[in-house]
């Protein structure tokens, strides 16, 4: 799946196929677009070929790399954050053997689909996940950060899209946003633009779209805004 915000936080019946669902979306938000007072596997060879590291974005190192390269016991931090899980309503406890097949099945849309989640990486530090998932109408953003790492939200946004657009080949991202908040300011500095309303498991959400052609018009006029206030 892929045209949410989403992130599995909970096993299904259908065994490790993990089921995505759209706690994350509130989730992202709060990387973006902090609330008020808010900053903004044991080890394993990888099952697959890294996928290369992103260049310096702003004053941090952001680094892209393959879930399978991130001991597990860190996923288990991760997905058991009581302070992500607090916007995320439908999330459930991780163990390691439950955070091994999350981790296969993320890791195995990349062989399915040529694009997936990868570990964000921060100065070298596990920081999160986040990246591009499939689903019926497009591929889906999704970024699910450690508290301490918020505040890196929107760089980290900037270096995915620029990998998803220049070196992946999507022509689209799609993201589905609650109607709990209002994120038309958040998402509309990365040129995402109102794409109507999507319903899944009879909820209804608002969807974004962002095309290659706006994301790199955006770009563009951030680092002309950037270079004109530096001057």
């Amino acid at each position: 799946m892929a045209g949410r915000i989403s992130a599995e936080w909970y096993l299904t019946s259908v065994g490790p196929e993990l089921t995505i669902r759209v706690q994350d979306s509130l989730n992202f938000l709060s990387m973006v677009a902090p609330l008020p007072g808010e900053r903004l596997l044991d080890d394993g060879p990888p099952t697959s070929p890294p996928l290369g590291r992103v260049e310096r974005v702003s004053e941090e190192r952001i680094e892209f790399v393959r879930l399978t390269e991130v001991p597990v016991r860190s996923v288990v931090e991760l997905l058991n954050e009581p302070r992500n899980a607090r916007r995320m309503p439908l999330s459930t406890k991780f163990t390691a053997e439950s955070a091994v097949a999350w981790v296969e099945a993320k890791d195995a849309q990349w062989s399915t689909h040529g694009y997936g989640p990868w570990a964000v990486l921060v100065n070298g530090r596990f920081a999160g996940w986040g990246g591009f998932q499939r689903e019926e109408n497009g591929a889906d953003f999704a970024l699910v950060l450690a508290p301490e790492h918020w505040g890196h939200g929107s760089a980290i946004t900037r270096a995915a899209l620029d990998r998803g657009f220049d070196e992946l080949g999507l022509d689209a991202v799609l993201i589905a946003l609650p109607y709990t908040r209002s994120p038309d300011r958040a998402v509309r500095r990365f040129g995402f633009v109102p794409d109507g309303d999507v319903i899944y498991d009879g909820a209804t959400f608002r969807q974004y779209r962002l095309t290659q052609d706006s994301w790199r018009r955006a770009r563009e006029t951030n680092e002309t805004g950037a270079a004109e206030a530096a001057s």
